[in-house]
């Protein structure tokens, strides 16, 4: 079996966002942080609040949304080169999602978010 590229996922992915009409993919769950953005955030499973994201649209480059504290895991192993850290209790995670969110244009279109529990 050959090895993917790094963002390969996120490539995939695409054809079913576009079959959806989605515009950008947003991701939270540990689980799909990893998958697509290829980073584990460990901290993600027991401190709820501390919320990793990966944005992924349609057209353009993907963003990793992490928390400053774990920046240096984010450096060495996400392949998304476009990173915002936000600093924990000053600025929250979903605020810097709705920054980039405008920053790239998407804040009007139509926004797939994963629903977690």
């Amino acid at each position: 079996m050959l090895e993917e590229t790094r963002g390969a996922r996120c490539q995939r992915c695409k054809h079913y966002m576009e079959q959806q009409s989605l515009d950008v993919l947003i991701t939270l769950s540990p689980e799909n942080v990893l998958y697509f953005a290829e980073t584990y955030i460990q901290t993600q499973t027991s401190i709820q609040d501390r919320l990793a994201i990966a944005v992924m649209p349609l057209d353009g480059s993907p963003a990793m949304i992490a928390c400053q504290i774990e920046k240096p895991s984010v450096e060495a192993e996400t392949w998304i080169s476009g990173r915002c850290y936000y600093v924990e209790g000053q600025l929250s995670p979903i605020a810097l999602m709705a920054e980039v969110l405008k920053e790239k244009h998407l804040e009007n279109r139509r926004i797939g978010i994963e629903r977690t529990i």
